[in-house]
């Protein structure tokens, strides 16, 4: 957890200002803009509702409008997750019921209704797992946790989470 009255304990990523300059992320929809951010040489940063099968297909997409563009300079793969470490079994079903049923209410849920697709909730050992999926699949440098939207969950709870993502993904 943050310690407010220990100024180190905050990290801010990407700084603000940095030389040459912060990094430029694409979010792509689509093979037109997926083509295009590869012919651009910029990295491609996915809905976080795509499947895994999803991503593969767009960053080989990606990938090959890269090579064909000229690009050899290797680029960061960022992919945003749904990510949280539960405690046990019976909190993993609970919460991949509640956030697949978020999702399916909000109209965001990608074309696999399966939450394993598109999210990482389990415990420490199956999250280490799926991490280490993503980066040996799709060559993942950077992996990006959005927030649980679930109402009523504590913010201990969430910052326990936190802290544990953060051990695994270090």
């Amino acid at each position: 957890p943050l310690d407010a009255g220990d100024p180190t304990s905050v990290r801010l990523e990407p700084l603000p200002l940095q030389r040459p300059h912060p990094p430029v992320w694409v979010a792509a929809f689509g093979p037109k803009a997926l083509a295009q951010a590869g012919r651009l040489g910029l990295p491609y940063l996915a809905s976080p509702v795509e499947t895994l099968a999803e991503l593969e297909a767009n960053y080989a997409l990606h990938r090959s409008a890269l090579v064909e563009a000229g690009h050899t300079r290797a680029l960061e793969v960022p992919v945003m997750r749904t990510l949280f470490v539960t405690r046990d079994r019976a909190e993993t079903a609970r919460l991949r019921a509640d956030v697949a049923a978020a999702a399916a209410r909000s109209g965001r849920l990608a074309s696999d209704p399966d939450v394993e697709s598109w999210t990482v909730i389990g415990e420490a050992s199956y999250v280490r797992e799926r991490v280490a999926e993503y980066r040996e699949r799709l060559g993942v440098t950077e992996f990006i946790v959005t927030r649980l939207r679930i109402e009523g969950m504590a913010a201990e709870r969430l910052e326990q989470s936190a802290a544990a993502a953060r051990a695994i993904l270090s």
